[in-house]
């Protein structure tokens, strides 16, 4: 029954009942294949760990943990057992392995041209790849040496091509619209987890350097330069065969997407943390000129002059805005300036002038326009008017306002 790929949704695949009788029930109903996605998962995630273990291995037994050979018998069983698995139960993303599979194998081809010509032709190292079949044999012979380099192309290489397959679909890489950006991609896995995993491992090991190689510059740069070569054929392998992503059962995780949502939750916090919050109690409003700001200091009042009389004597000049100054003005009298009322303008204004005409013949009177300096200059006045004419009751007169102007101009 052929398979046709159907991106991000699966219907149930049925194996086909030429097959069935020699399969366990829940892999003959479809339970490895893309009806049940918890299966698929747990049979992906079975190619990865197989994937990561010859090189596992190695580590293994360079720090002393377990052997290589102990290590074999668990890495072939269960390579043998998934592609057992690919061939009677096959699922639309073991494309994705396969091609990972053989994508790794060939990018280690120029890797080992390279570095067998370092070693061979130019001595700068020594090959410590026959050590592995050593390990797994307990042999030296040529058949180590070809044991040797089927689990560095099998194990080795092939893993590593297909762990990058599998993360680079996952992660969205063959949705990428730059291709260069795939390719760094790919490069950047062969250095920094493998080839710095290598060197770590050397380094780090007790009997390292005794099982592997030296580390000495030479060997440094042509392991670097061999795992460069190898993650730049990887990445235009994956480059050439990204429409093979149709097979990949589930959406990308796609970084940039994870990326965006992270700051749409931080500028969401932020709003949050912006929104105002319950209302302060309202506050008078400052004053905007000196009038004001001195009424707010707790200035006298302006008094009503609508209740007052003229002629105006004593007391009512002590709370009435009344600004005098001296300036010639007929007979030598002092000309005096009175603010005039403020309220009530309309009734009885021409009775309070003729009356304020009648108590002072001789006097100027001059309507002065509110100012700012209007409650200081009363301040001042009924100050003055306090000192000179002492008695609050006594009436006032021409001269007496003429005196105490002229007192209040000498002191101030």
């Amino acid at each position: 029954m052929p398979l046709s790929p159907r991106p991000h949704g699966y219907e149930p695949e049925l194996i086909p009942e030429s097959r069935r009788p020699f399969l366990p029930k829940f892999v003959a109903d479809g339970a490895f294949t893309a009806g049940n996605r918890a299966w698929v998962l747990i049979r992906i995630m079975l190619y990865v760990v197989w994937a990561s273990l010859p090189l596992l291995a190695i580590v293994g037994h360079v720090f002393g943990l377990v052997s290589q050979r102990n290590s074999a018998m668990l890495v072939v069983p269960l390579g043998v057992a998934l592609v057992a698995l690919a061939v009677v139960a096959p699922h639309p993303s073991d494309v994705i392995v396969r091609r990972g599979f053989v994508a790794g194998m060939v990018a280690c081809v120029p890797y080992d041209v390279f570095r067998l010509t370092a070693v061979h032709v130019g001595g700068w190292m020594g090959d410590f790849i026959p050590k592995l079949g050593v390990w797994i044999t307990g042999d030296s012979g040529a058949g180590a040496v070809a044991v040797a380099y089927l689990w560095r192309y099998l194990g080795d290489a092939a893993g590593a091509g297909v762990g990058f397959y599998v993360v680079a679909f996952a992660l969205g890489l063959h949705h990428s619209s730059r291709p260069g950006q795939v390719v760094l991609a790919a490069i950047g896995y062969a250095v920094f987890p493998v080839w710095l995993g290598l060197i770590g491992l050397v380094a780090l090991a007790p009997r390292g350097e005794e099982l592997m190689f030296r580390l000495t510059p030479a060997t440094v740069l042509i392991t670097l330069i061999g795992h460069l070569m190898f993650g730049l054929v990887l990445g235009l392998l994956f480059v050439r065969e990204r429409h093979i992503g149709a097979h990949w059962p589930w959406p990308p995780i796609s970084l940039p997407a994870l990326r965006r949502k992270q700051t749409m939750a931080l500028r969401r916090g932020r709003e949050r943390q912006r929104e105002p919050g319950p209302t302060p109690p309202s506050r008078p409003p400052a004053p905007t000129s000196r009038t004001s700001a001195a009424a707010s200091r707790g200035a006298r009042p302006r008094r009503d002059h609508s209740r007052s009389s003229w002629p105006p004597s004593c007391a009512s000049a002590r709370g009435d805005a009344v600004r005098m100054h001296a300036s010639p003005c007929g007979d030598g009298a002092a000309a005096v300036e009175v603010a005039p009322p403020t309220q009530n303008r309309g009734h009885g204004v021409g009775v309070q002038a003729e009356n304020r005409d009648a108590a002072l013949p001789n006097a100027d009177f001059r309507a002065l326009p509110s100012g700012p300096d209007a409650p200081l200059d009363s301040t001042l006045a009924t100050e003055a008017l306090d000192f000179v004419c002492g008695h609050v009751n006594a009436p006032i007169s021409e001269r007496v306002l003429s005196t105490g102007v002229h007192r209040y101009r000498r002191v101030h």
